[in-house]
């Protein structure tokens, strides 16, 4: 009888460290150990069209400010026509980070490719080489691949802002629209 009760102080005890151990684990949710980390969830996200990764990487403040017309805009119409227009191959991206702070940096993508599906120049692809900061694209009438340099103002975005918060990285992009919260 009393080896019972000794088991089952020795079961609860056990039970109680795995809490202990694991809480902090659960507690800490899905956020990046690393800004490098926060820009690729970032990616993958838009990439493959995956909301709950695309909201896990964001910051919870952004998030939070978000209404439900919000959340049906990004949901339906920005995030799927973001991951068709453009393709990413994460593993051969290279990334600098810039601190701009103790919490606070700029993730830049410095080597790899991106695809944009019907990019704006043409009708074809576009492909834009973080590397060596230029796009190409085919140019139909001329029929021949054209590459240029960025312009003083890129409208491709190579650079992610990033944010820590509590013990994790976030991307910190704006995602109401009007810029209130809906608490």
């Amino acid at each position: 009888m009393f080896g019972r009760i000794l088991n089952r102080k020795r079961s609860g005890v056990v039970i109680l460290l795995l809490l202990f151990i694991v809480s902090p684990i659960l507690t800490t949710g899905c956020a990046a150990s690393t800004p490098i980390e926060a820009a690729k969830k970032f990616i993958t996200g838009i990439d493959t069209n995956n909301w709950n990764a695309f909201m896990e990487s964001v910051l919870p403040e952004e998030t939070r400010k978000m209404t439900q017309e919000d959340v049906q805009y990004w949901r339906e119409r920005v995030l799927p026509q973001v991951s068709e227009a453009y393709k990413f191959n994460v593993e051969k991206l290279k990334f600098k980070v810039r601190p701009e702070g103790k919490n606070k940096a700029l993730v830049k993508i410095v080597e790899g490719k991106i695809v944009i599906i019907k990019g704006s120049k043409s009708n074809t692809d576009l492909t834009i080489d973080a590397k060596t900061e230029t796009s190409s694209y085919i140019d139909a009438e001329k029929k021949q691949i054209v590459t240029e340099k960025f312009s003083g103002e890129k409208s491709y975005t190579l650079e992610f802002p990033v944010e820590k918060f509590k013990s994790g990285w976030y991307v910190r992009i704006p995602l109401s629209r009007s810029g209130e919260t809906s608490e």
